[in-house]
């Protein structure tokens, strides 16, 4: 009987020879490994959900929120109705399309956007 995994060896009653069944338990072990180590990851850091402002070209807001955000705007101009709650929410993959691949900056960095935005805030 012929070894399927490997056609040149040939074994007497199982299917896999010695060396191809020793391969497949040790890809195997390493496959159920990996994926174990990606759930202890996936469990450890809890994601945040995000809330994402996006101003376009022309200052027109846009508002993302993932589920599980609550994003509330208090407006004092309207003393009777000063709290509103956005309750539109988008999907994970939605905000990441908007984010995109670019490096998230903040005041105090380095980059000439942020330290005008810093100059704009104070």
């Amino acid at each position: 009987m012929k070894c399927l995994d490997c056609p040149a060896h040939i074994t007497k009653s199982r299917l896999r020879c010695n060396a191809c069944a020793y391969r497949k338990r040790v890809a195997d072990k390493r496959r159920q490994s990996k994926e174990h180590y990606q759930r202890q990851q996936a469990q450890r850091k809890p994601r945040i959900p995000r809330v994402v402002v996006h101003i376009d070209k022309n200052g027109q807001f846009s508002y993302y929120t993932e589920p599980g955000v609550e994003l509330l705007f208090v407006d004092e101009r309207a003393p009777d109705d000063r709290v509103y709650k956005w309750s539109e929410t988008t999907t994970t993959a939605e905000v990441e399309r908007i984010l995109g691949d670019d490096p998230v900056g903040h005041r105090f960095d380095d980059s000439d956007a942020a330290h005008q935005l810093g100059q704009r805030l104070n």
